[in-house]
């Protein structure tokens, strides 16, 4: 896995993460229109700004993943976020792009830290602990 910083103008990812609170707005100058393209969404009601919400949607040529984040909007939701979008969308591989809200009380490198931590958790998998094979039986 590699972690950058980029400017929003120029995101080039497969799946990029929006992250917006409950009530809240798609963060501003995400590019090409996205932000336009997620107050939509939200407002048709495709998708949501509850906690662990997740909409998945086309958007000129890339996925966009819409992750709710609720009320609280804490780094913890960011995870959350961050991971329930990489589990939705790990069948396309490719690269996750995290776009920072400014609009979250928390700060840019706490939301990069929480949104790299989720990356992280969507993809471990606790069956390799198990003590025998996997076969569905117990």
């Amino acid at each position: 896995m590699r972690v950058e910083a980029q400017s929003a103008d120029s995101i080039d990812a497969d799946v990029v993460v929006v992250p917006v609170a409950e009530g809240g707005q798609a963060p501003p100058g995400a590019g090409d229109g996205v932000d336009e393209r997620v107050r939509e969404l939200i407002s048709s009601g495709e998708a949501g700004t509850e906690f662990a919400s997740i909409a998945v949607v086309h958007e000129n040529g890339r996925r966009l993943a819409v992750a709710g984040l609720g009320k609280l909007a804490d780094a913890d939701a960011v995870r959350t976020g961050v991971a329930n979008a990489a589990r939705e969308t790990r069948r396309i591989g490719g690269t996750l792009a995290y776009v920072v809200n400014p609009a979250l009380d928390i700060d840019a490198a706490e939301q990069a830290r929480a949104a790299a931590d989720g990356l992280v958790f969507a993809t471990y998998d606790t069956r390799k602990w198990r003590s025998g094979e996997i076969t569905g039986k117990k």
